[in-house]
């Protein structure tokens, strides 16, 4: 009789920017998923991150949730491109706020955490100040991305929004 070994894999997939890239104390949540990294990296079970960019999906509402790393994205866009895009397919002006710099948002999300802590939540209001933070840091971005292997067209902005603002430009 022959012995059949089996082997545990886990994939698990996230929405997330470059996380290891990010240093300790500055972004809770994506620490966190170093954290698991690095603790799965001890087990037995091997396991490869999927890295995918979550832009497409937030665009038009929150997010769904879904360790080597896999790292895939449908789009990089400017702010100035996403304005352009919207304006297009909406027949509406929209323009571009800039209300500060990181410095200011860094002292924002401070004065957030300080009056509104909600600790044992798994997403405080100043989590995703500091995931903005860090995409606009440009630090955690892609420096390559493996979208080559595999044999598919990937979505773009202007696919997502014009679906979701429908033919006539109004949300649905």
């Amino acid at each position: 009789m022959k012995a059949v070994q089996t082997q545990q894999k886990e994939k698990p997939a996230d929405f997330a920017i470059d996380f290891t890239k990010i240093q300790p104390g500055v972004n809770r949540n994506l620490n966190l998923r170093e954290e698991f990294r690095h603790r799965l990296d001890m087990a037995t079970i091997r396991s490869t991150s999927i890295l995918n960019g979550a832009f497409m999906d937030m665009l038009t509402g929150t997010a769904p949730f879904i360790l080597c790393f896999l790292k895939i994205d449908g789009e990089e866009l400017s702010a100035r491109r996403l304005q352009n895009i919207m304006t297009e397919l909406s027949g509406t002006p929209f323009g571009l706020l800039r209300p500060g710099g990181l410095g200011g948002l860094k002292g924002l999300i401070r004065v957030t955490q300080l009056f509104s802590p909600e600790r044992g939540e798994i997403y405080p209001p100043w989590q995703g100040m500091q995931y903005m933070h860090n995409m606009y840091s440009g630090t955690p971005k892609f420096e390559s991305l493996d979208n080559d292997r595999y044999p598919m067209e990937w979505t773009g902005a202007r696919a997502v929004l014009g679906a979701h603002l429908g033919k006539n430009g109004n949300r649905k």
